[in-house]
């Protein structure tokens, strides 16, 4: 565990956005210092494909600041929805280990954090990192649970504006 004390100025600062991120309301400073260690700060400029449908990569990611289109392809490309600040995208394929379901291409200059999946994944003996590992799969069920409730209620009212 880290103490406040042996913090750098640099990541107590990101531990600082962090902690302004709805995100990342239940986390500890502690815990947040460990995301911290285990994480990529990324800038994309507008236009940027961050990944694409069918990649391997089992990467997380939080939008902090800007936003992102999150992108279908079919007989055409279909914009399935913007995420912005405090959105998170990639929970799918670290959950299942799947292939990415979608192409993810920022839409203005957007700043990500980016966590490596199998840091999530792995398993560790410290009761500490199984409290982290709980909290970020808490929060991915309840992120899932919403996308599925909206998309049944498209599906139900034939709202397919949301689709192209």
């Amino acid at each position: 565990m880290t103490s406040e004390g042996n913090l750098t100025d640099e990541n107590k600062r990101k531990i600082s956005v962090l902690k302004g991120i709805p995100f990342f309301q239940p986390f500890t400073e502690e815990e947040l210092a460990l995301l911290i260690q285990e994480s990529l700060w990324m800038k994309c400029s507008s236009g940027d494909k961050i990944f694409s449908e069918g990649d391997a990569d089992c990467a997380f990611y939080v939008v902090l600041v800007g936003s992102v289109n999150v992108r279908k392809r079919g007989a055409g490309i279909f914009n399935l929805c913007t995420l912005g600040r405090g959105d998170c995208f990639g929970e799918m394929s670290v959950i299942t280990g799947e292939p990415r379901s979608a192409e993810i291409v920022a839409n203005q200059d957007t700043y990500l954090l980016r966590i490596d999946g199998k840091a999530l994944n792995t398993e560790r003996d410290q009761m500490f990192f199984k409290s982290i590992q709980l909290k970020f799969y808490k929060i991915f069920s309840r992120i899932l649970s919403s996308r599925l409730e909206m998309a049944n209620k498209q599906l139900v009212q034939g709202d397919w504006s949301k689709w192209r």
